[in-house]
């Protein structure tokens, strides 16, 4: 009785093994990242602090207390904290 049951599973392997492979593996095709950004307009940040800047004219400027402030980008979802 062990041995047909034997038998049977090493028939059931070879099946599997000769039938579950039709297709090659093919790697993957190399891809490459889009970013479309529209061209910047930059312009000049000025405040009462002993400093100055370009800044991209979409880009937002939050709490100015202190001289310190983020420069927040709405459409990227980004914010630079800048340390001072």
């Amino acid at each position: 009785m062990h041995k047909k049951n034997l038998i049977i599973t090493i028939l059931l392997i070879a099946l599997f093994a000769t039938f579950s492979c039709k297709d090659d593996v093919l790697p993957k095709p190399s891809s490459y990242l889009r970013l479309d950004y529209t061209e910047a307009k930059y312009v000049t940040f000025e405040n009462q602090c002993s400093f100055s800047f370009e800044i991209n004219s979409e880009a937002l400027i939050k709490g100015q207390k202190d001289c310190g402030f983020t420069v927040s980008y709405p459409k990227m979802k980004a914010t630079i904290y800048p340390h001072l």
